[in-house]
């Protein structure tokens, strides 16, 4: 085996066990699956939990395990697409209320591109 290859081999574990351990992922609690959008430095805090990329892990995790049996990275994708499911109700009722408000917060809006990163997510779950 090359230098080369160790070292890519090497990496891409450290990336692996990073996206499945990291603080990004929730793991535990009412927003168990979600993924925060990003982490502030100073002082450390997670403002952000993002339906995007949650679906985008869905469709990494679901990978990982179809390429490397990684029964860890089926797990995330099952408690991200659980965490997705289940505030679909909340997405609706959202969707209703910014109908009837037509302030221009951009919390009233839908974003056609994560809904459909979502939706890819949740396919390749199947």
């Amino acid at each position: 085996m090359s230098e080369t290859y160790q070292k890519s081999s090497q990496i891409f574990q450290d990336n692996l066990k990073w996206l499945l351990n990291s603080e990004i992922r929730i793991k535990s609690g009412k927003d168990k699956g979600a993924l925060f959008g990003w982490k502030n430095l100073n002082p450390v805090s997670f403002p952000f939990i993002y339906s995007e990329i949650t679906g985008y892990s869905i469709t990494c995790f679901s990978w990982i395990y179809s390429q490397l049996s990684n029964t860890n990275a089926l797990q995330a994708a099952k408690d991200a697409s659980e965490w997705i499911i289940k505030n679909l109700g909340i997405y609706m009722l959202v969707a209703r209320a910014s109908r009837a408000d037509k302030s221009d917060q951009i919390s009233n809006y839908y974003y056609a591109f994560d809904n459909g990163i979502i939706m890819i997510g949740l396919t390749y779950l199947l």
